[in-house]
C-alpha cells in the first residue's frame, strides 16, 4: 500500500490502477509518507446546486471516518443530508465509498455510523 501511495504522487496513469485494484478512490498527498485519513462518503445527488464544485465526481456528502481496509458496515439504506444545499436523499451501500480525505471543519459522523 505505501509503494502504490508513492507511485500515485509519482505517475498519474498509476492512480487510476489504485482505484481499480484496492476501490478506493485516491486524492495524492503532497508527501507521500504521511499518514492518510480516509472518510466514507455518498455524491449529491443535487448536480444543479454542485455544479460550479467538482464536475468530474460531485460534491462530496461525508458520513464517517475509517481506514484504507475497514469494510463497510452499514446495511440498508440511509437518508443523508447534504451539508452543502441541504437536500435529503435515501443511499444505498453501494453507492457509499472510501475516499482518502481530510475531514471537514465541524464534520460529525453520521449515526447510522456510530
Amino acid at each position: 500500500m505505501l509503494l502504490l501511495k508513492f507511485l500515485v504522487g509519482s505517475h498519474p496513469a498509476v492512480s487510476a490502477l489504485n482505484c481499480a485494484v484496492l476501490g478506493v478512490l485516491t486524492m495524492p498527498s503532497d508527501n507521500p509518507w504521511e499518514n492518510p485519513s480516509y472518510l466514507w462518503v455518498v455524491i449529491c445527488r443535487n448536480t444543479k446546486a454542485h455544479k460550479s464544485e467538482n464536475m468530474m465526481f460531485g460534491h462530496r456528502i461525508p458520513l464517517a471516518e475509517t481506514d484504507a481496509f475497514e469494510p463497510l458496515a452499514a446495511t440498508g439504506s440511509l437518508m443523508v443530508q447534504c451539508d452543502g444545499c441541504r437536500q435529503e436523499y435515501v443511499y444505498e451501500p453501494s453507492e457509499i465509498v472510501r475516499v482518502e480525505m481530510e475531514a471537514p471543519e465541524g464534520f460529525t459522523t453520521h449515526p447510522r455510523f456510530l
